[in-house]
């Protein structure tokens, strides 16, 4: 981006608290955000200029494919997804988005990335302790009509 704006728009996508990664529509990675590096464990240099597709493991890549077709063909398609990063063993909520101009023709692709890893952790947690207090409670793991837990 160039004009007047343009330290405006940086800064606020730098401020952000997810990481934020564009690819222009060649799925060229044009641009990654200070909280993108620091979010997914990556460094900047290494992923700028990049297609997209390089930056997952080969095992991906028939989803990362599909992924892209999608987009495309939808244009503005918008989806999320759960990624287990087994390296890092951190888990991110990915979200993907296809980016069009006025007239609908598609000009990239932003990805949200977030590290949620902490956030399951204390919802497991969470769960484990709701299902202790019922079992004290009822003597049971099953669901029951006295109170709201349910197992599943």
């Amino acid at each position: 981006m160039t004009g007047p704006h343009e330290a405006l728009f940086t800064a606020a996508l730098d401020q952000l608290p997810e990481g934020v990664i564009l690819a222009d529509r060649d799925d060229k990675i044009v641009y990654v955000n200070r909280k993108a590096p620091e979010v997914r464990n990556v460094d900047s240099s290494d992923i700028l200029g990049r297609d997209v597709r390089g930056c997952h493991p080969v095992k991906s890549a028939e989803r990362v494919e599909r992924a892209l077709n999608h987009i495309r063909k939808t244009g503005d398609a918008m989806f999320t997804r759960m990624v287990t990063d087994s390296v890092n063993e951190k888990t991110y909520e990915n979200t993907y988005a296809g980016l069009v101009d006025s007239d609908g023709q598609y000009l990239g692709l932003l990805l949200l990335t977030r590290d949620v890893t902490d956030r399951l952790e204390l919802e497991r947690a969470k769960a484990a302790h709701m299902q202790a207090r019922h079992m004290r409670w009822t003597g049971s793991v099953r669901s029951c009509t006295s109170c709201s837990w349910r197992p599943w």
